[in-house]
């Protein structure tokens, strides 16, 4: 079962059609998709300095701002279906739809997860795929990893990745890292991934 991160950056980008259209063929490979935050939470971000808000508050209303996306996701390509449950994913999963994770019911006011901004949807879909025992996360960001280290570390330092994602990571689950052009054949590939694959990068641990 493949976790796939649908970073928000892409919400204005001309590939975002073609990753839709993508997931949409592979409706029967076992996805779940996960939305980022984008401008929606970049709103948040304005907010919280203006107005100096408490992490305590700025936490479910980032979580809100990656269902904002989602909606928006789910509206361009209704094969995405709003699930808002580990038992609703697995029956849409079930149902060869492919589930669209809102995270607000299972992650706002839950202990085991910081509200703070270093906790961002790259951990959400970590913390996600550890949660139902996928065995691969594919973070599709705006940066390609072309010319990029693929180190975690490295990721983590460079603002491509989240600081705390490396917690959420159980050791049997595999993390690759995807630039905006990798919708290319991407039923294929995730159906045989390889690290041969153009705009795709293993994440090294």
């Amino acid at each position: 079962m493949w976790v796939i991160k649908l970073g928000g950056s892409l919400a204005r980008s001309v590939e975002l059609k073609h990753w839709l259209s993508e997931l949409h063929a592979c409706r029967t490979d076992q996805i779940v998709v996960v939305p980022g935050g984008g401008e929606f939470a970049d709103l948040v971000r304005d907010y919280a300095v203006t107005h100096e808000l408490s992490d305590q508050c700025c936490h479910p209303m980032a979580l809100r701002a990656m269902e904002q996306y989602g909606l928006m996701l789910s509206d361009i390509a209704p094969i995405l279906t709003p699930v808002h449950s580990v038992q609703g994913l697995m029956r849409c999963l079930a149902s060869d739809r492919i589930p669209l994770f809102m995270p607000v019911s299972l992650l706002a006011g839950n202990p085991q997860v910081p509200t703070s901004w270093t906790f961002t949807s790259d951990s959400i879909a970590a913390w996600l795929a550890t949660q139902i025992g996928a065995s691969d996360l594919l973070l599709v960001k705006s940066v390609p990893p072309e010319n990029n280290s693929s180190q975690l570390q490295a990721l983590m330092a460079a603002g491509i990745v989240d600081p705390v994602i490396k917690d959420y990571i159980n050791v049997d689950l595999r993390c690759w890292w995807a630039g905006p052009l990798a919708h290319s054949r991407l039923g294929e590939w995730l159906r045989c991934p390889s690290e041969r694959a153009p705009h795709i990068a293993k994440i090294q641990r």
